[in-house]
């Protein structure tokens, strides 16, 4: 049997060894899914505002069994010191109104994230998830006021927008410092339009294994 060419050639068990002992095979790779959610995205060039005190809930979903290995954000303006403390909730469902219309479950506290440098930061922190509705949050202490998170740009208003300026919405906020201890369970938030000047959604991305 000569080397095979044609999908319909067979090949011999020499031709089939030499292939496999050519395979190089690596570790268990990781999946990075750089937006929480088809038609979230970071916002190119766009800076939040400070968001001083605030809490962000950013929505996420789940589609099957994986588990969270970190939470990456980018910092385009520092300051010394700063920081977010980022952690992960389950959901009972993402409501286009008040979150407090959904029942949470803190799943992890990741900790905190720099701000004292510029560029790209990940978090890192394990965490087994379900399929469903969870949320990524972000909280900011009242302290800085200069640090910078590049926000959140929306193409899909899971949502909705805001009646009055028509402005997606791209979460829920609640002026609450929780940057020392993510709570057990979400307050009421209200629903955060995009590019908002009161403290802007910051870009979460989430990395599974």
């Amino acid at each position: 049997v000569g080397t095979p060419t044609a999908s319909t050639d067979g090949a011999t068990k020499g031709y089939v060894d030499g292939f496999l002992s050519s395979l190089h095979f690596t570790g268990a790779g990781k999946l990075i899914q750089p937006n929480p959610m088809p038609g979230l995205s970071p916002a190119a060039g766009g800076q939040s505002a400070s968001g001083a005190g605030i809490t962000f809930a950013l929505p996420l979903w789940i589609d099957s069994n994986c588990t969270l290995a970190a939470i990456m954000c980018r910092v385009p303006m520092l300051e010394a010191s700063s920081y977010m403390r980022l952690g992960i909730y389950s959901a009972t469902y993402l409501p286009a109104t008040d979150l407090s219309a959904s029942t949470t479950t803190k799943l992890l506290d990741l900790g905190t994230v720099s701000g004292a440098s510029a560029g790209n930061v990940r978090l890192a922190g394990t965490q087994a998830l379900t399929p469903g509705p969870h949320l990524l949050v972000a909280a900011q202490p009242a302290a800085y006021t200069t640090v910078r998170w590049t926000r959140v740009n929306v193409t899909y208003a899971y949502l909705g927008f805001n009646s009055a300026t028509n402005v997606p919405y791209t979460g829920w906020s609640v002026a609450t410092d929780y940057s020392a201890g993510l709570p057990s369970s979400l307050p009421a938030m209200s629903l955060l339009a995009e590019g908002s000047t009161n403290g802007s959604m910051p870009f979460l991305g989430p990395e599974f294994t």
